[in-house]
């Protein structure tokens, strides 16, 4: 029948093109809680002075311990150069600047 749409061969490739073509999609219209939860977390960490502690351990006469250490503050410096605001067009610490 013409009303079911399960197959291919019955339209339903062409009914779910269609559909997504005219429907705007979630992403575009509403803010990525994800983005906005990662960005929150990496606010307190450095408002808990994460930094300064992993810095303090990366300077350690320990190697092994300075090593994970310079590791581990270099992963979240990515984390914080590359953690978008919800708007996109900012990084987490051009925010960070707007809020302090």
């Amino acid at each position: 029948p013409i009303w079911n749409l399960t197959t291919v061969e019955e339209g339903y490739t062409f009914v779910a093109y269609e559909g997504a073509a005219k429907l705007p999609r979630l992403s575009s219209t509403r803010p990525n809680l994800l983005d906005s939860h990662m960005a929150l977390m990496l606010l307190t960490l450095i408002d808990a002075g994460f930094i300064e502690a992993i810095s303090e351990l990366a300077s350690n006469d320990n190697s092994i311990l300075s090593i994970r250490a310079t590791l581990l503050l270099a992963n979240f410096i990515w984390l914080v150069c590359y953690t978008k605001h919800y708007s996109g067009s900012r990084s987490f610490l051009e925010v960070k600047k707007f809020i302090n």
